[in-house]
């Protein structure tokens, strides 16, 4: 009687050791799962500046944008991944710990704050779309190709883009045979910035040219 007694007890516990830990799991897995809010602020690190619409997005799937100040508030769970995404910074990453408030510290890729600045930037980019379609071009079209080249340079914006854009002008009359006229602007784009690169196509373009020493004292001083 006894030991039927003392098993039916060890029953018991089991019973309610496996009710226990169910329960446990449970309590861990509405835990885990529970979502809250969670509030933030991004900001650029060298002037404190609040960043406005800058993308937060979890992996879960939530959305939103900082406002005017900075700020954002998006519903998280514990675990999840926040990526703060901007064009004018590195995307950020971070792993949701804690319901605290979030402060987003960040430095600008492209420091171009002021008028003048943002004007610099959109310049650039015209420079380089121009210097890309002028390659588009340069075998099939070269009047055009050239026509690019003359724009890129009223777009230039610092000594490396005149030289870049008159690289690309000679490689354009050196692919039509104009060997004197690609040695030419070889030459002025090495004013500005000389590489090895353009001193074996310049070499090349005086041989072409047959000025046969020059080239060869171009190779000798490479």
């Amino acid at each position: 009687m006894r030991s039927f007694i003392k098993y039916f007890i060890w029953i018991l516990v089991l019973l309610h050791s496996d009710e226990l830990i169910s329960q446990h799991d449970f309590e861990m897995s509405q835990q885990v799962e529970k979502s809250f809010l969670v509030k933030g602020l991004v900001y650029e690190k060298t002037t404190r500046k609040p960043i406005t619409n800058v993308n937060i997005l979890v992996n879960s799937g939530n959305y939103t944008t900082t406002n005017a100040l900075g700020e954002f508030s998006i519903k998280v769970k514990k675990g999840d991944e926040l990526i703060i995404k901007h064009k004018d910074f590195e995307t950020v990453y971070y792993i949701i710990e804690s319901s605290e408030d979030l402060r987003i510290e960040v430095e600008e890729e492209e420091k171009y704050l002021r008028t003048s600045n943002k004007i610099y930037n959109r310049n650039a980019s015209s420079f380089n779309s121009l210097i890309d379609s002028t390659k588009v071009y340069r075998k099939s079209n070269p009047e055009k190709s050239i026509q690019f080249i003359t724009e890129a340079l009223s777009e230039s914006i610092s000594a490396k883009h005149n030289s870049e854009a008159y690289e690309t002008l000679a490689d354009i009359y050196l692919y039509w045979n104009q060997f004197d006229l690609a040695v030419t602007n070889y030459e002025i784009s090495m004013q500005s910035n000389t590489t090895v690169g353009k001193k074996l196509k310049l070499a090349n373009a005086l041989r072409l040219n047959k000025n046969y020493q020059e080239s060869l004292n171009t190779y000798n001083d490479i």
